[in-house]
């Protein structure tokens, strides 16, 4: 049988990207901005971080590693595993797993 690809979004699937963006952004600058003022996905817009500018927010996107630091959510590894070793009846893998994620875009 025919394996079904599934693309699982990073930020706030996998991760809980917004609030270890949040830390780092307040541990490097001293903005603390709680995560419940950041209704938006410009990041940027949210609260006092409108202070940094779009550069200095969104630069923590291109650090190395800064997404494979950021924490798991609770359940997420827990269901990727169990996607991952789902078989079919012939006993093939189930599924394809892609970890997917964009650029940000519109940054100036």
């Amino acid at each position: 049988m025919k394996q079904l690809d599934i693309g699982i979004d990073m930020d706030g699937i996998c991760v809980a990207l917004h609030q270890h963006w949040l830390t780092a952004i307040k541990k490097d600058h001293g903005v603390d901005v709680p995560l419940s003022v950041c209704d938006q996905w410009s990041l940027h817009k949210c609260g006092e971080l409108a202070t940094l500018g779009a550069k200095a927010v969104y630069a923590y996107l291109d650090q190395p590693g800064f997404f494979r630091t950021a924490p798991p959510l609770p359940g997420a590894l827990e269901a990727i595993r169990q996607l991952f070793d789902a078989t079919q009846t012939d006993g093939e893998k189930k599924y394809n797993l892609f970890i997917v994620s964009s650029p940000a875009s519109g940054v100036s």
